[in-house]
């Protein structure tokens, strides 16, 4: 069920220039006591049969409101030429405005240009048709009871369609190779091998230059890394050598013959250490 939702709504006074009054007994009436709650403290009637009050306004719903009293009478109203009602504002007493007449679904969903038109019907009295205001509100239609979305509409269908279509792609999907599963393996697989290039490259960089050579028949046959660039000197000459680098201290060789000794002399104490640990609505 849709409701209409009032975007502009506007009051016309009896005195609004949008309003053409056409016969010689339409009569102005201002500072009309305060009892009878006019709007702006004034209205406009007329007792002259035929005399028109005719409205142009834009919007698609209206209202008429009007004065009551004894000397009042049946008033038509027509909208575009077309008839619409007859309003009668009769009373036994004077009194206050009330709401006459309204549009309610008669102008349409969508505001236009109207044509209101109020006639004087009787010839005598009780005769008199009083305006006091208009009321003017441009709306537009919302809301609904959202059956074609809810029921038949594309909610319904659309929900069944799409549940076919996903059975179908979960039973073609189950009938074929776990993609996921190989997809897994092989990134594992690959990830092993990086590590294992990676492992064999860092040992390559960490290991010496020549491989310790193993000596079979000696101590515990293990055998001791040699430099392969020095030539290898029996105990009896290593002896000797050492002898006579004691005797010149000057020289770090034996005799011309004689490679350099291999035993390598103690470093000069560092003081890295401390520098390091005295660095400074």
């Amino acid at each position: 069920m849709s409701y209409a939702q009032v975007i502009t709504s506007t009051t016309l006074d009896d005195t609004s220039t949008n309003i053409t009054y056409t016969g010689s007994g339409w009569t102005y009436h201002t500072n009309v006591e305060s009892i009878f709650h006019l709007y702006n403290n004034s209205d406009t009637f007329s007792g002259i049969q035929g005399d028109t009050a005719t409205l142009r306004f834009y919007g698609n719903y209206i209202e008429y409101w009007g004065n009551q009293g004894p000397w009042h009478g049946p008033c038509s109203i027509t909208v575009d030429g077309v008839y619409q009602d007859t309003a009668n504002s009769y009373a036994d007493l004077d009194d206050h405005p009330i709401l006459l007449w309204k549009s309610n679904n008669t102008l349409g969903t969508e505001p236009k240009d109207h044509e209101l038109v109020i006639r004087v019907l009787d010839p005598s009295r009780p005769n008199v048709c009083e305006l006091d205001r208009f009321v003017v509100n441009v709306t537009t239609a919302t809301g609904g009871s959202g059956s074609g979305s809810s029921g038949n509409g594309s909610s319904g269908n659309g929900g069944s369609g799409s549940s076919g279509s996903n059975s179908g792609s979960s039973s073609s999907s189950s009938g074929g190779p776990p993609i996921g599963i190989i997809a897994g393996v092989a990134g594992g697989v690959a990830g092993l091998a990086l590590l294992a290039v990676a492992f064999w490259l860092y040992s390559k960089r960490k290991s010496p230059g020549k491989k310790a050579k193993r000596l079979s028949g000696k101590g515990n046959g293990v055998a001791p890394i040699n430099n392969g660039d020095l030539p290898s000197v029996t105990p009896d000459t290593e002896k000797a050598a050492f002898i006579m680098n004691q005797n010149r201290r000057t020289s770090s060789y034996v005799t011309p013959s004689v490679p350099p000794s291999t035993i390598p002399s103690s470093p000069p104490p560092s003081s890295v250490g401390y520098s390091y640990n005295h660095a400074g609505y």
